[in-house]
């Protein structure tokens, strides 16, 4: 999901793994790299950075704010 705003650019990623809380660390690290190249292309396309990234994780209940370079 993308969220366009006159100063932001939101995008959360939203994951359908049965995961728990203690499983969220790796899970995070693997979906990294995936979250930076659609913020990649989402900078690209509309010609700003993505400003805040998220994974939000379904069956854990979770939102994860992902700090990178958007």
């Amino acid at each position: 999901m993308v969220v366009l705003l006159p100063q932001k650019t939101w995008l959360v990623d939203f994951k359908m793994d049965q995961v728990g809380a203690a499983d969220l660390p790796a899970k995070i690290k693997s979906y990294t790299p995936q979250l930076q190249l659609y913020a990649s292309a989402l900078a690209r396309i509309f010609a700003r950075p993505v400003t805040h990234c998220w994974l939000h994780f379904l069956s854990a209940r979770r939102m994860e704010k992902i700090d990178f370079s958007c």
